[in-house]
């Protein structure tokens, strides 16, 4: 079986390099990935695409640019804290955004994969939260009207 490497709830952000260093030591240990399946909260916060225009020179970026140039299929599931991450990451980096869950066959078994925070269906306050914060007519205005420093 071809290597495949799952990661989830990373939760980088600007102030925590540690976090981004110690994922870009991962990304360059895996060179030898088919696929590498990023399942969500890998950012700890996602506000659009002028956060990846500030990011584009940071070694995160540059490592998953170089994987899919070598051939290596990267995808992306957001989470609860970058479910806005959209076809720019598709653009800058060659990662492969897919909905809110996918439906993959690993070593001839089907794999459902997820970040799971919508099967969170007991926490009634989150789920309300979630269905309003991702609802997008108020996503497009977040992401389209309001300035990048307020968002983040």
């Amino acid at each position: 079986m071809d290597k495949v490497y799952f990661v989830s709830d990373v939760h980088m952000r600007p102030h925590f390099a540690r976090r981004a260093s110690f994922f870009t030591a991962f990304l360059h240990s895996v060179r030898d990935a088919r696929a590498i399946y990023m399942l969500g909260d890998i950012f700890d916060y996602w506000v659009g695409v002028g956060q990846l225009r500030k990011a584009l020179a940071d070694p995160v970026f540059r490592a998953l640019r170089s994987l899919h140039r070598d051939g290596t299929k990267l995808y992306f599931i957001g989470g609860n804290r970058d479910f806005l991450v959209g076809r720019e990451l598709t653009r800058a980096c060659g990662v492969q955004v897919l909905g809110e869950t996918a439906a993959i066959e690993l070593d001839g078994r089907k794999v459902h994969l997820s970040h799971g925070d919508q099967f969170c269906t007991k926490d009634s306050d989150y789920m309300i939260f979630r269905t309003v914060v991702r609802n997008p007519l108020l996503t497009a205005a977040f992401k389209h009207l309001t300035p990048l420093f307020f968002r983040i």
